[in-house]
């Protein structure tokens, strides 16, 4: 398995940024959310930036393609200015989207956190992706990777698979990762799965509020569309409610669809599957990183979800 973050610190990306531009930058800072990226802001003759670095390529391509085809005010994913190698890593460069993250917004702002969530959603799941084909994690050509959304689900937990997961498997020897548990949800998820085959929509993948920026009311930034693919829209409801249940986003997405007259079949089933999907992701990740505490988290969490649930 590879690491999870590209090793990058502070003195080493502030020297880099002063080559690249010539001349030293200011105000460098670390940003600490984010799993796999080693991202810093930073304050180049009057205007903010983000670089980050990672030891792949292919996400900030990913991203460079999301943001020209479907960047908009509605949907504002940063433009990266340049991407380019660096001391055996990559490096993406884009300028900061104004605010902070709806993680800092406070309790009594919840009803313009709905507000934006709502709005938000309901426009990524309008988006025309007719012009590409597949599902599963997008290209850098815009297409998806797999033929079916079953066969995505079922490449992503493939100990074989290269890259990040390769090889997973040994954690059910090497750590607290419960292969009794994983096995008989992951079932439950690959069944549940089959009324997600039609679906297909532009996916976030990681959709959660340290990956949203405001400023008041306004969204000014979608950020990190490194886990972006098409599929099933319920994958990006499932998530942010697994990590922001008090949000309530999948009942008032619910309420606004029927508002506007619409249907979404099988609601429960699709989301049941999907959040099971991050969630045994979730687990084999803090198996990995050896975070019981937040292990512990999601397996209860998960087990209350399902219990009683006959579907």
């Amino acid at each position: 398995m590879s690491d999870i973050k590209s090793d990058m610190d502070g003195q080493s990306a502030a020297a880099f940024l002063q080559d690249y531009w010539g001349e030293p930058v200011s105000g460098l800072e670390a940003i600490e959310q984010g799993e796999v990226n080693r991202a810093y802001f930073f304050r180049f003759r009057e205007q903010d930036y983000v670089v980050r670095f990672n030891a792949q390529e292919s996400g900030f391509q990913k991203e460079r393609y999301l943001s020209d085809h479907f960047g908009s005010d509605e949907l504002p994913i940063p433009a990266i200015i340049e991407i380019g190698p660096v001391n055996g890593m990559y490096f993406a460069i884009s300028k900061r989207a104004a605010g902070k993250t709806l993680v800092q917004y406070d309790a009594d702002q919840l009803p313009l956190l709905q507000s934006v969530l709502i709005k938000l959603f309901a426009g990524i799941n309008k988006l025309n992706v007719g012009e590409t084909q597949g599902f599963g994690w997008i290209l850098p050509s815009g297409n998806g990777s797999q033929a079916s959304w079953q066969a995505h689900l079922e490449s992503s937990f493939d100990e074989k698979e290269p890259g990040f997961w390769q090889g997973w498997h040994g954690l059910f020897e090497g750590s607290f990762l419960d292969k009794g548990l994983f096995d008989a949800l992951y079932g439950k998820m690959m069944r549940l799965a089959a009324y997600s085959q039609e679906e297909r929509y532009l996916v976030h993948g990681d959709f959660h509020t340290g990956n949203l920026i405001a400023d008041g009311p306004r969204l000014t930034g979608v950020i990190d569309w490194e886990m972006a693919m098409y599929g099933d829209y319920m994958f990006d409801l499932s998530t942010f409610d697994l990590w922001s249940p008090h949000v309530r986003l999948p009942e008032l997405y619910y309420k606004h669809c029927q508002a506007e007259g619409r249907e979404i079949r099988h609601f429960e089933e699709r989301f049941l599957s999907a959040l099971l999907c991050k969630g045994l992701d979730a687990l084999r990740f803090y198996a990995r990183t050896n975070d019981e505490h937040a292990y512990v988290y999601v397996r209860d969490d998960l087990l209350r979800r399902i219990a009683g649930n006959k579907i």
